[in-house]
Order: C-alpha cells, then sequence, then structure tokens
C-alpha cells in the first residue's frame, strides 16, 4: 500500500507521520514508550476505508524534540495534533487514541472539538476519575516503573510495568529492547507517566462533548486501571464502555479483532447523527 511519509514542523519539535488509504480521515494516536509502529498491524486494513494518518509523538522514536529538557504536558500534545490535522484537512475526522494517547485524545476535543466527528478512547490514565486510595496506588506502580528502570533498563522495567496493566507476564518477554524501544521508553518513564498523574482535563466541557465520545476498553483489562478510569469516565459522562477484543494493546494482540471492532464502533457515528437528526 502507498505511504506518504513526511515531518512536519511545530513550535518545540518536528513530527514524523504518515498517511495512507482513502476516505474519511482517521487519526490514531499512540500510548506511551511507543510510536506510530504501535499500529502496524491495523493500519492497513483500516486504510481500505480510511485515510489513516499515523504519527510519532513528540518525544518519541522519528519525532525529535527540540529542547531535550522540555517538561511533558498533556495540553503540549493536545496541540500537536490539533496543527497537524489542521495541516492535513479542513473536516472534522475520527480519532482513535490509545492509553496516554486516548488522555491527549480528551484534551484535543476538548480544545477543539470542531476537528472532531468521534473519538474513541480506549484506556485512558485518567487518574481524577479515581478514588484517593486507588491514586495512590497508581503513584506507587509508576515510581515501581522508575526504579526498575533504573535498575533494570527499559525493556524489563517496561514488562514489569505491562504485567501489572494485564499484559502477558514477565517470563513471556513480551518487550524487546532496540534503541527506538529505549528511546520512548525513556520519554515514558521520565516524563509521560508521572506527568500523567496530575492531568486534569475539564469534564463539564467533556460532558457536554459526550455525544461525540465512545469510551473503550480491552474486555481482558476490567480489574485494571486504565479501565478504570475508562469505566468511571463512562459513568459520568452517563454511556457505557465498548468492549475491545483482548487486553490494553488489543491492536498488537489481537488485530483482525480489533479492526473489526473499530470499524463497527466508528459506524456507531452515523447512527448517532442520524439519531440526532431526527431528534432535531
Amino acid at each position: 500500500m502507498k505511504i506518504h511519509a513526511d515531518v512536519f514542523h511545530v513550535t518545540g519539535a518536528k513530527l514524523y507521520y504518515e498517511v495512507r488509504g482513502t476516505g474519511p480521515v482517521l487519526l490514531l494516536i499512540h500510548g506511551g514508550a511507543s510510536d506510530a509502529n504501535s499500529f502496524h498491524f491495523i493500519v492497513d486494513q483500516l486504510a481500505q476505508t480510511y485515510t489513516v494518518v499515523t504519527y510519532d509523538r513528540r518525544g518519541h522514536y522519528r519525532s525529535q524534540i527540540i529542547d531535550s529538557t522540555e517538561e511533558y504536558e498533556v495540553s503540549t500534545h493536545s496541540h500537536d495534533a490539533h496543527l497537524l490535522l489542521a495541516h492535513l484537512t479542513d473536516q472534522p475526522v475520527y480519532v482513535f487514541g490509545s492509553s496516554s494517547g486516548a488522555l491527549i485524545g480528551l484534551d484535543f476535543i476538548i480544545r477543539h472539538p470542531e476537528q472532531v466527528k468521534m473519538l474513541i478512547p480506549h484506556e485512558p490514565p485518567l487518574f481524577q476519575m479515581l478514588a484517593e486510595d486507588d491514586v495512590k496506588q497508581a503513584s506507587k506502580m509508576i515510581q515501581k516503573l522508575q526504579t526498575d528502570y533504573q535498575q533494570w533498563g527499559a525493556a524489563k522495567a517496561m514488562n514489569r510495568f505491562g504485567q501489572a496493566l494485564g499484559m502477558g507476564n514477565e517470563e513471556e518477554g513480551m518487550i524487546e529492547s532496540v534503541p527506538e524501544f529505549d528511546g520512548n521508553a525513556h520519554y515514558f518513564i521520565t516524563k509521560e507517566a508521572i506527568a500523567a498523574l496530575s492531568y486534569q482535563c475539564d469534564l463539564t466541557t467533556l460532558k457536554a462533548l459526550s455525544s461525540s465520545i465512545l469510551p473503550a476498553g480491552g474486555k481482558e483489562s476490567r480489574q485494571y486501571f486504565p479501565y478504570i478510569c475508562i469505566s468511571l469516565l463512562a459513568g459520568f459522562l452517563e454511556t457505557e464502555v465498548i468492549d475491545f477484543p483482548s487486553n490494553h494493546v488489543g491492536y498488537v494482540m489481537e488485530p483482525k479483532r480489533f479492526v473489526r471492532k473499530l470499524e463497527q464502533t466508528l459506524g456507531m457515528y452515523n447512527i448517532r447523527l442520524k439519531k440526532n437528526l431526527h431528534s432535531s
């Protein structure tokens, strides 16, 4: 399949992005310790129906940050998404965000609702939804991730962190150490993970946009805190979580089934649109 790859300059960074396929635009925002390649197993099938845009977020793999001391801000990443999409299209788009990419998606729709047809946030670590004791527990997990990173390096630390989120176990060696992964993991562990703990989104605005949001989570993740976060957010938005195949990274673990579910969920936009037209 033909892929258009390019670099887009934003304030403080150079964003590497890829575009493939034809049809309505679908932006995929990757999670922490990964990059656009994390969607490798699903992009070609999605591109049969959609113009699929993937990119390495600033600080990840091919997207360089000019100032390496720059602090992580969710709003900076959502602004990058806003600028990239404004560069590519003047029409509202579908957005799928995974994990911290879903957190960015939520911030993006709050700040730029005119650019979003439908947002599917898949297991965002939106800690403000959790009870105080649960936030403390999540904070301990991230502290352990940082300690493991200092002691064992990126691969082992992220394997242990993944196990704590229900993604296999350490012995399976799900993650291997390669230069691009090590760089992504360093950014996630030293900047992104800890910053997510203090992020607060505008829940009032989010609720006003609830008709454009379809909360999602992996059906095998229900007892882990990212799924709990999206479940509580869904309750606040007076809707339900749409269960996707597998776990926190179902698009890697069960890509074919994940794509079918994603396409089905994206199709719900048209159903909602028709209902809104009939009721108006």
